[in-house]
């Protein structure tokens, strides 16, 4: 299925906007095109070539910009480094070791 940007998604994503609150401001179409593509990359295991096979970018250079997404050992550690929680009672939120 192919989904195009049209003023009926826009409207959508107005709503949807609104409807979650101030924390997702930022969140535009482009946002979920690099959400995707990041994706697809990491858990599909779809490299440059695969991006461009799905026919979400024309060539190669424009699927390129998502290579950095693949996670190094080092970065990896910065998830061992103690965080101060400050979101008392929220779920996600990590506490220090």
């Amino acid at each position: 299925m192919r989904v195009s940007k049209c003023g009926r998604l826009y409207t959508w994503l107005g709503t949807a906007k609104k409807t979650a609150g101030p924390d997702v401001g930022f969140v535009t179409f482009h946002t979920f095109r690099h959400t995707w593509a990041t994706w697809m990359r990491r858990y599909a295991g779809l490299d440059t070539r695969g991006l461009v096979g799905t026919g979400a970018w024309r060539d190669h250079a424009s699927a390129e910009r998502y290579q950095h997404v693949e996670v190094t050992e080092e970065a990896r550690k910065a998830d061992l480094l103690p965080v101060k929680t400050t979101w008392k009672g929220r779920k996600n939120a990590r506490k220090p070791a």
